[in-house]
Parts: C-alpha cells; structure tokens; sequence
C-alpha cells in the first residue's frame, strides 16, 4: 500500500535527517527535499484519479472546463507550495519559507480571478432576477 510506503520514507527521512544534521547541515535538507520528491512521485496515480473526478463532476453538474483547471491547478499549487515553505522553515530559513506562502496565496488568487469574476456575474444576475 502506498500509504505505508510514504510513511516509512518519511519516517527513514525523519531518522537520517536528525541523525546527520549536526554534522553536514546541507545533506540533512537535501534528505528532505529528495524524500518529498520520492513521496510526491508515489502519488501521482492518485493526482490522476482525484483529477479525473473533477472532469467527470464538472461535466454532470455543468461547470465549464476551464474553471476545473483552476480548482486543480489552485490545489496544486496550495500544496507544492506548502511543501516547499516547510521545507525551507525545517532548514532554519523561516523568512524565505513564508514569503514562499505569500507569493503561492498571490498567484492563488491572480489564477482564480476568472473564476471570481464569472461568481459576481453569476450573483449579480440573480440579484438583478429577484
């Protein structure tokens, strides 16, 4: 099962990171950039799956494609860019880690502004009805 998989990486991750970080600080944060890459590569089988099911939900209830990319495409981005901040807060550089957050929630936004713009049209329509 994959799930294991991914915890004993981490957990192996976890050891060796702790282990050798006292004395080659630099190999103790490659370790933990390597075992988030090996993690993210063992689940992108389920990346597959968990984005067919947005196509298929967008075409039952009627939402236009394009707006699905971007759900996905927000999604992805919250989490590679969490990965990545935690990533850089774990090597002591909490500074670049959150301005790593900062720019992910910005692009976040300028991504989904089609998405905001069409929810406006959408409500200011139906204010417009009643």
């Amino acid at each position: 099962m994959d799930v294991e998989k991914i915890i004993g990486i981490g957990i192996i991750a976890v050891l060796l990171s702790v282990l050798i970080k006292n004395y080659r600080p630099e190999i103790s944060v490659s370790i933990s950039i390597i075992s988030c890459a090996v993690m993210l590569a063992l689940i992108g089988p389920y990346f597959k799956t968990v984005t067919a099911f947005f196509v298929d939900l967008s075409r039952q209830i009627g939402i236009e494609m394009q707006f699905m990319i971007i759900v996905i495409k927000v999604i992805g981005i919250a989490f590679i860019t969490q990965i990545g901040a935690e990533i850089c807060k774990d090597a002591g550089e909490t500074a670049i880690g959150t301005n790593i957050e900062t720019c992910g929630k910005i692009i976040i936004i300028a991504m989904s502004m089609p998405v905001i713009y069409r929810l406006f049209d959408v409500v200011g329509r139906v204010i417009d009805v009643a």
